[in-house]
């Protein structure tokens, strides 16, 4: 293990971190590309519902780019495999009996066992994108302009263009 995840600096930013101590400024950090991430077609109905449901929340906390497109990916897939666990779970039980040699054995469902890793996985994905109460205390996110006056210029353009 190397310690802590390293902060990003856009966060540090946000902290005024660099104005105490400016060398910790790293330079060298990449960007995300501002584009965003298309629904893949492969995935099922579940899993495409999930991949929405994250695509809108991210886009409203600013925080979505198409860097993310396979994290997004995994976490649709991983829910979609965690609704059909649960569904198993409920229609045979968490705990299996089964009849060998004409003894009873007990023993847990693996849908059971495919549930929990789900779920784990699925709440390791949300820390990743600032989604659980605690990881989004962390992230720190630049407000979306609602009124952003070159948007309005650029529109008022048009209208005048379209207009003549």
């Amino acid at each position: 293990m190397r310690g802590r995840k390293p902060v990003p600096t856009k966060t540090l930013e946000t902290r005024n971190t660099f104005k105490i101590n400016p060398n910790r400024k790293r330079p060298n950090e990449p960007e995300p590309p501002t584009s965003k991430p298309k629904l893949p077609r492969y995935l099922g109905a579940t899993a495409k519902t999930a991949w929405k449901k994250l695509y809108k929340v991210l886009d409203e906390m600013s925080l979505l780019s198409s860097a993310d497109h396979l994290s997004m990916e995994l976490y649709a897939q991983a829910y979609q495999d965690y609704r059909k666990a649960c569904v198993n779970v409920e229609k045979f039980g968490q705990v299996i009996v089964t009849v060998k040699g004409g003894r009873t054995y007990a023993a847990r469902n693996p849908f059971d066992i495919v549930q929990e890793r789900k779920a784990l996985l699925l709440v390791r994905l949300l820390t990743e994108f600032g989604l659980t109460p605690s990881s989004r205390a962390r992230v720190h996110a630049m407000p979306k302009q609602k009124n952003d006056p070159f948007t309005e210029f650029l529109k008022a353009r048009e209208a005048r263009i379209s207009a003549s």
